[in-house]
């Protein structure tokens, strides 16, 4: 399995060694991917063309795992494409190109016609942020927020208004369902006893996509991990 560092923001550096004050020795843009050699916290090594390795930071990126298979002649002339496309930026100066760490999210559509159409494009628009961190009691999904202001901000894009505490969302979040009946866009809220201490969006499959906690930031998960204390249906 390779990791892959997502860029989020519309231009970002990178550098000879971890730090802004470092040499730049190229750039990559919203969209692409590159491999990642290690994650170092606050910035990751990764492998920016074939002979060259480099440092972005990791705020303005998404991590993603993908398995290795074989490729097929267009998706290697794709790739051989790309890496031309690096190298060449290897020779425009900082001055030329300026950084541009404005985080691109593309918004809801507003065009849903069906539920199935709505829950699907809800769980689409959180995919975006996968990756992003967690910061408890944060207010955005750009910057960070924790578990449940995860899922209410991310519904409150849709026009939805949800407690903003995990308790609060077991108890007066949408209906009650059983996990039987769970579909993509439910809430599923975990804890012990009667207690409330969780919560993640269902993605179908069986995976979760939650703000896990300030160590592993927004990711996603087998949805039956931990002890399900209810699900919420919050659409229909």
């Amino acid at each position: 399995m390779t990791r892959y560092a997502n860029v989020v923001v519309s231009r970002l550096n990178v550098r000879e060694n971890p730090g802004t004050d470092s040499k730049r020795i190229g750039y990559v843009v919203n969209g692409e991917k590159i491999q990642i050699l290690e994650n170092q916290g606050e910035w990751l090594q990764v492998q920016y063309t074939e002979e060259k390795t480099g440092f972005v930071a990791a705020e303005f990126v998404t991590i993603s795992e993908e398995f290795v298979y074989a490729k097929t002649l267009e998706e290697e002339a794709a790739e051989l494409a790309a890496k031309r496309a690096l190298e060449e930026r290897q020779h425009e100066s900082e001055t030329q190109v300026t950084e541009d760490t404005a985080i691109t999210v593309t918004p809801p559509s507003g065009n849903y016609g069906s539920n199935s159409e709505l829950r699907n494009e809800i769980v689409n628009y959180a995919m975006q942020f996968l990756g992003n961190r967690y910061v408890h009691g944060g207010q955005s999904l750009v910057s960070g927020t924790d578990c449940s202001g995860f899922t209410s901000l991310l519904y409150a894009e849709f026009g939805y208004s949800l407690s903003r505490t995990p308790s609060g969302q077991l108890s007066n979040a949408g209906r009650s369902i059983s996990y039987e009946e769970i579909q993509p866009g439910d809430i599923i809220c975990y804890g012990s006893g009667k207690r409330c201490t969780h919560v993640a969006l269902y993605i179908g499959d069986g995976q979760i996509i939650h703000a896990a906690n300030p160590r592993k930031g927004v990711v996603t998960g087998n949805a039956t991990y931990d002890t399900i204390l209810g699900v919420k249906n919050i659409i229909d």
